[in-house]
């Protein structure tokens, strides 16, 4: 593994209006056998039943209505190049884990590479994926976006 690599893109995250607490950065390192998914948030809702959250890559790069009925609708769906089912869209990255609304994860992934992703956006789900249900994994309402930007993360606001 390569952990001397620069971050080639980032997302800031932020929550929505329903959960203005929750704050973070979600980092792309390319790696010669995939793209290192780094994840480091704060303020994720602490709920004694629940210390899961779908994490997916969604098509458009915009995070938009913050508020309402549905955040971050103008997001998009998950981004899908090839058209698969779920949870097999490059832009299903599984579940987070929170430990007191904290969490620090990194992932590896060969679904795509950090050029793939530029200009799209990074949502959480305040449900767990449940890894069947197609198209998301029936993973709820979305409580956090972030616009993946390359070398420097920049804020949506």
């Amino acid at each position: 593994m390569d952990t001397n690599r620069q971050v080639n893109a980032a997302a800031i995250i932020r929550g929505s209006s329903a959960h203005p607490n929750l704050r973070g950065i979600v980092e792309f390192i390319p790696q010669r056998n995939g793209t290192m998914v780094r994840i480091q948030l704060m303020g994720l809702p602490d709920n004694d039943k629940n210390n899961y959250f779908g994490l997916h890559i969604h098509t458009a790069g915009r995070c938009q209505p913050n508020s309402g009925r549905n955040p971050f609708s103008e997001a998009g769906s998950h981004y899908n190049p090839e058209n698969d089912l779920h949870p097999q869209h490059a832009g299903d990255l599984g579940n987070l884990f929170s430990n007191n609304g904290l969490c620090r994860m990194s992932i590896l992934t060969q679904r795509f590479s950090v050029e793939d992703i530029l200009n799209r956006t990074v949502i959480i789900h305040t449900m767990p994926d449940n890894l069947s249900h197609d198209p998301s994994g029936n993973s709820g309402v979305r409580i956090g976006c972030g616009i993946i930007f390359r070398n420097r993360a920049q804020s949506y606001e």
